[in-house]
């Protein structure tokens, strides 16, 4: 089951919490870097830099048509399957 928010931890800062919709999550983390890219480049930004930075590697296996909620939904669920990102919990 997908959260409705995760929390992600940040080196040397308080963690980082997305709120919403898998797609909303990753708009939220876009605006922070780039707010000109489009969620699926923004997706491939962050997984390249756990890759440079951090020693992750996640493949996600996509089409070019895949919609980019199907797209966030994934992402959101690699994040949270190889512990990086932790659902924030509920009140």
């Amino acid at each position: 089951m997908m959260p409705d928010a995760i929390w992600i931890a940040v080196e040397k800062a308080l963690p980082a919490v997305y709120r919403g919709s898998p797609l909303d999550m990753v708009q939220a983390m876009t605006r922070e870097m780039e707010p000109d890219l489009c969620p699926k480049d923004a997706i491939h930004a962050i997984l390249g830099g756990l890759s440079r930075n951090r020693n992750i590697h996640i493949r996600l296996d996509v089409t070019p048509s895949m919609p980019d909620e199907i797209y966030a939904r994934l992402f959101i669920f690699a994040l949270l399957d190889q512990r990086i990102a932790k659902p924030l919990p509920s009140a």
